[in-house]
């Protein structure tokens, strides 16, 4: 079967425009996931640190109060990651206008008990990586550069 037979509309794309239309994702998918970020995790944030402060004391794990420096810290690390996630949305763009997903446009190509099916193969397939790319940020060399901050 075809690879490009499920990208009808990258079919004919050349590499650098491929490469392009991968660069261009990267700061649309971050900056997706940075509005998304501020919207849920300010909310969160005000809502148990503002609006339910009272009640959330005596249920916090750390009995130190958080400073704002912490707070920029952690902001900060937030906006790392979601560049990261920007990075890793790109390549997936890469590999869909080159063909190297199985990524269809159309439900009646492989029918809807394939569309459930590919849900939980997704969750397993991205569960997978999570756990092993985790696994690789706790090796000594990466651990103090890029993860320790998690664990703090």
């Amino acid at each position: 079967m075809n690879p490009t037979h499920f990208q009808p509309v990258f079919r004919d794309l050349l590499l650098p425009d491929r490469l392009w239309l991968s660069l261009l994702a990267i700061p649309r998918i971050s900056l997706r996931q940075t509005l998304f970020y501020a919207l849920f995790a300010g909310a969160t944030w005000v809502t148990f640190h503002v609006l339910l402060r009272q009640l959330m004391e005596r249920r916090r794990l750390s009995r130190e109060p958080y400073t704002w420096q912490q707070l920029r810290r952690e902001v900060l690390c937030s906006f790392r990651s979601v560049g990261m996630f920007g990075l890793v949305g790109g390549g997936m763009a890469f590999a869909v206008t080159s063909g190297w997903t199985r990524f269809y446009w159309s439900i009646e190509e492989f029918g809807w008990v394939w569309l459930v099916a590919s849900f939980f193969v997704m969750v397993l397939v991205h569960d997978t990586y999570f756990y092993w790319t985790h696994r690789l940020l706790h090796h000594p060399r990466l651990f103090r550069r890029v993860h320790r901050l998690h664990h703090l």
